[in-house]
């Protein structure tokens, strides 16, 4: 997912877990919650609300907060003070590997 210039990492096991679930808003609603986050997965909770809510129109600010309820206690999040936390998302756990197409070569 690409983010101000750079990448937003999700886990791709939480990636699939969250697929899974078989709940579209659950799924995507993770996925519009990690957009926010900071470059180690941390995110303001007011911002996390109003994303959540200005990215599904058939959800409001009650249904944002109990969205994160559940986030937080599927272990997807975590919530210290008024910060939300998403462990393993952010810029900061993009793995430092290149992915080559198949058949090139790095040698000159």
């Amino acid at each position: 997912m690409k983010k101000d210039g750079g990448y937003v990492w999700i886990d791709p096991d939480l990636m699939q877990q969250l697929i899974e679930t078989r709940d579209p808003l659950y799924a995507v609603g993770f996925i519009v919650l990690a957009s926010y986050v900071d470059d180690r997965g941390r995110v303001s909770c007011k911002k996390a609300i109003d994303g959540l809510v200005a990215a599904f129109s058939e959800i409001d600010e009650m249904q944002a907060k109990a969205l994160l309820a559940r986030f937080v206690e599927a272990g997807l999040a975590t919530v210290d003070d008024q910060t939300i936390i998403l462990p393993g998302c952010g810029t900061a756990f993009i793995p430092n590997q290149k992915h080559k197409a198949p058949g090139s070569s790095s040698r000159k």
